[in-house]
C-alpha cells in the first residue's frame, strides 16, 4: 500500500567475534575434554539461554563440539544435559580462551 511505512522492532543482532570463534575450536571439544579426551575437530554450537527460537546467542557464548556431541545435543538434548551442564562448559571455554588471549595457556 503506498504511503503506509511499517516499522518493525529493533531485533537484537548477535554479536560477530570471529577471533573468538577460532581461539573456541582450537580448544577442541569440550564436552570431550570433561571426560579426559581431546577431540580437535569440533563444530560451533551457540547455547541459548532466555532467548527465543529465532535468536542466537553471541559468538562469545560459543562452544566448541565434536560431531558426536553436537548431534547428542540437537538430536537428544535431554541425554546431554543429564551428561553436561551447557553453562558450565560456557564458562570452561570462556577460562580458557581468556588464558589463551593473556598468554597464560
Amino acid at each position: 500500500m503506498p504511503g503506509i511505512v511499517l516499522l518493525m522492532p529493533n531485533k537484537k543482532h548477535r554479536k560477530r567475534d570471529p577471533e573468538y570463534l577460532d581461539r573456541v575450536a582450537r580448544l577442541g571439544c569440550i564436552a570431550c575434554q570433561t571426560m579426559g579426551y581431546y577431540t580437535p575437530a569440533v563444530e560451533i554450537h551457540h547455547p541459548r539461554f532466555g532467548q527465543g527460537m529465532g535468536q542466537r546467542a553471541d559468538d562469545k557464548d560459543a562452544i566448541g563440539l565434536c560431531y558426536l556431541h553436537h548431534l547428542m545435543r540437537t538430536d537428544k538434548p535431554k541425554e546431554f544435559r543429564e551428561q553436561f551442564d551447557e553453562r558450565e562448559l560456557m564458562l570452561m571455554v570462556k577460562q580458557h580462551c581468556r588464558q589463551e588471549s593473556s598468554g597464560i595457556a
